[in-house]
């Protein structure tokens, strides 16, 4: 296969072989060049005898196309390099010296050079990319499987007068040619997993966990979390969270109920939780995770920590800073409610995207009004909770108490 000079090498190579011409006393000295037909016509002020050799299509390669699809493991990662098949489509225009009869000479040598070679040679091939100031040096087209076939391609007087028409040049005699094939695979690194000794199959009835309920909802950390359902766990088994994997103690797992203490580095706001059984290979000792039940969601709630005895202070056009629980990211949405009001979270600008922080600021608006007020976070639409007064004979009974913040102008 070749690197991505691959096409640059065909053209350069391709140009070296037209300026064999030259070995025609009559048609020497004769420049080859790759210019778009609009550029390639002689100063008209320093006349000269020239070939030009335009690249002026790319197509994908049938033959070729499918041979070497792209393979990826479970993770998305390539484990080999696909190859990338081309044909290259070419226009050759004559420009004579003196007049249309030196243009057809010089055309009909160039082609009989064409023909009579019928492909680009692997030596012509090092040889272009290896002399001196070579502008394709460092391709490796000469080492690919396939040779570089070079063929002529009918253009009939509709594909003329198109490709003429974009150039919006006049016509000059041309003829076209097709390059093929062309293969191109770009150096990357790739991972491949230890090549397999023993092939041995384990077969079992599907038996996928089934998740109905968990409780709490929402949950606060630090919490337990109870997974309610059918054929929950069976020994080996875990549970899978967004912020990693669980395995439950022994005690507290049945096949109907789990129940899981929360790490503090879940986030707040909207989670799911699902099951994982993994199941052990026939003949080995080893185990994949091979069963897993529905991902369930479940919410996380934040909460405001360290609040004095008498509620927090907020001053009227201030900064309020509050430790919450668990920790946010710079992505999450933070909203403080002070009574009915919400106010947004202010971001630092200097802070990391993936920096986690156990605090939020927030702009204290000076339209605010000031006094005690009921106050809560909400991360990711999901709020902390309020205290609900339960003492029957306090005349708030039933009413949300706390946390409060008092408001001062």
């Amino acid at each position: 296969m070749s690197n991505t000079l691959a096409i640059a090498a065909v053209t350069q190579t391709f140009s070296d072989l037209l300026r064999n011409v030259q070995d025609n006393p009559a048609l020497g000295p004769t420049t080859v060049t790759n210019a778009p037909p609009d550029q390639a016509a002689p100063d008209p002020q320093q006349p000269e005898r020239r070939l030009n050799l335009y690249l002026y299509q790319v197509s994908p390669n049938c033959g070729w196309t499918n041979a070497d699809l792209p393979i990826r493991d479970a993770n998305g990662n390539l484990t080999s390099q696909p190859v990338l098949a081309l044909d290259l489509h070419y226009l050759l225009t004559a420009y004579g010296l003196g007049g249309e009869i030196d243009t057809h000479h010089l055309m009909a040598h160039a082609m009989s050079i064409v023909h009579d070679t019928g492909y680009l040679d692997r030596s012509a091939i090092e040889a272009s990319v290896n002399a001196p100031g070579s502008p394709v040096a460092g391709s490796d087209l000469a080492d690919q499987v396939e040779l570089v076939k070079l063929a002529p391609q009918m253009l009939t007087e509709e594909d003329l007068y198109r490709l003429w028409t974009v150039f919006q040049t006049s016509y000059r005699l041309s003829v076209g040619y097709q390059a093929s094939v062309v293969l191109i695979q770009r150096t990357v690194e790739t991972q491949r997993e230890w090549p397999v000794r023993v092939a041995q199959i384990t077969a079992l009835p599907m038996q996928s966990p089934q998740i109905a309920s968990v409780s709490p909802q929402p949950v606060t950390i630090p919490g337990t979390l109870t997974i309610n359902g059918e054929g929950l766990m069976s020994p080996g088994g875990f549970v899978r969270l967004p912020s990693g994997d669980i395995t439950p103690a022994a005690g507290s797992v049945s096949p109907t109920q789990i129940e899981i203490s929360l790490p503090s580095t879940l986030g707040a706001g909207q989670n799911t939780v699902q099951v994982i059984e993994p199941v052990t290979l026939e003949g080995s000792t080893e185990t994949r995770p091979l069963f897993g039940s529905n991902a369930f969601p479940f919410l996380v709630a934040p909460s405001i920590q360290n609040i004095p005895a008498g509620g927090l202070v907020a001053t009227l056009g201030q900064n309020l800073t509050i430790d919450v629980s668990p920790a946010v990211l710079p992505s999450d949405t933070v909203v403080l409610f002070i009574g009915s009001t919400g106010i947004a979270r202010t971001l630092d600008p200097t802070a990391s995207a993936d920096t986690p922080s156990t605090s939020a600021t927030f702009a204290i608006p000076t339209t605010l009004a000031t006094g005690s007020a009921l106050v809560f976070v909400q991360v990711g639409g999901v709020s902390s909770p309020l205290e609900l007064d339960s003492d029957s004979s306090s005349p708030t009974f039933g009413s949300y108490i706390g946390p409060t913040v008092n408001v001062k102008s």
